[in-house]
């Protein structure tokens, strides 16, 4: 059977530079897993906020040719969710996601 041990945390960086910011939220996060079948790796990522409205997103996993690094943008209004992710895949091209999300 598969099985992973995996272990990660996630903090707001302006909760320490300026915690009563509303307008810009930095988070960041970082994850290790340690996979029975594969090689370990460690995924990074960051999410950056402006006005609880608009977000820029990296993301950078380890260990991976194929794959290492993606980049997002998202909008938020009205309690509906737009985003999109782009992924550079080696040989398999470039992967593009897009999301929409409704929340009642």
């Amino acid at each position: 059977l598969p099985l992973t041990f995996q272990i990660g945390i996630s903090m707001n960086v302006m909760d320490f530079v300026m915690p009563d910011s509303k307008m810009h939220k930095v988070l960041v996060s970082i994850d290790a897993a340690h996979p029975r079948a594969f090689k370990e790796y460690i995924n990074f990522g960051t999410e950056y906020w402006f006005m609880n409205s608009f977000a820029l997103r990296f993301g950078y996993i380890t260990g991976h040719h194929e794959y290492n690094y993606s980049l997002g943008v998202g909008i938020q209004k009205f309690g509906f969710n737009i985003n999109y992710a782009f992924q550079p895949f080696g040989v398999f091209g470039d992967i593009n996601q897009f999301s929409l999300e409704f929340k009642m």
